[in-house]
């Protein structure tokens, strides 16, 4: 359970000057070695390198660290420094970066991310409130405690204490796997919003999409049993 955030900042410089950001957090563990991935192992490699050719840098800085992972520290730190590249590219060609990728528009929806687990039910509601009293209009929980019990009551006191005038999602990332007995036909409120990172890079039944032509699509989850691990449960939307 992460209590807090560690943010690793990548800068990349031409020698004509320009300057490109890029950032990647891994949670509240593994900033420091994320750091010396970049420091020591890609920074020096990248040196005198043509910035412009992303693909290139990409597929280069992926097989020089293969060998020590084809993910985890190693694909934070190739993510960041791609940022970086991105950032750097749209600086040169004087263009913002979501036209320069294609982007139809620079406005987008958003929503409040409240995703700390560890918070007691009470700093949760006035986090809320705070995000309210912002004007957010749309916003995330995160499930995945102990607990089955622990996740229905905040969802179902969350939903309460936004009102219906307010958006709200829940999120399991990847299969919650649970061991909570009873408690596989409990269900989150129907009139939230179900968003979920499952399966990332390929499909998955339980995958719905947070917004639908401009409006929340209401869903419901129950636990069903998962037959990968008798006597466990998991996130299933109904």
């Amino acid at each position: 359970m992460h209590t807090h955030f560690e943010l690793v900042v990548v800068k990349v410089h031409t020698g004509h000057g320009r300057l490109g950001v890029g950032y990647t957090y891994p949670g509240g563990k593994g900033g420091r070695a994320l750091h010396q991935v970049l420091v020591h192992d890609l920074a020096p490699a990248l040196i005198g390198k043509a910035g412009d050719d992303i693909q290139g840098l990409w597929d280069f800085m992926n097989w020089h660290v293969h060998y020590v992972g084809r993910g985890g520290l190693a694909g934070f730190a190739v993510s960041a420094l791609d940022l970086a590249l991105w950032d750097l590219r749209a600086k040169v060609r004087d263009e913002p970066l979501w036209r320069l990728l294609g982007g139809a528009g620079k406005s987008v929806m958003t929503y409040a991310g409240l995703i700390d687990l560890h918070y007691p039910l009470e700093r949760h509601l006035q986090a809320v409130a705070r995000e309210l009293a912002r004007g957010h209009t749309g916003l995330k929980i995160k499930l995945g405690r102990e607990c089955l019990e622990d996740d229905l009551a905040r969802a179902r006191a969350i939903r309460d204490f936004v009102g219906r005038d307010a958006d709200f999602m829940v999120e399991a990332n990847r299969d919650i796997v649970k061991s909570c007995g009873s408690g596989s036909q409990a269900a989150i409120p129907r009139d939230c919003s179900w968003d979920s990172a499952s399966g990332a890079g390929k499909p998955s039944t339980n995958r719905v999409p947070s917004r639908s032509r401009g409006t929340w699509r209401p869903s419901v989850a129950r636990l069903l049993p998962c037959s990968r691990r008798p006597g466990a449960y998991r996130w299933r939307l109904c």
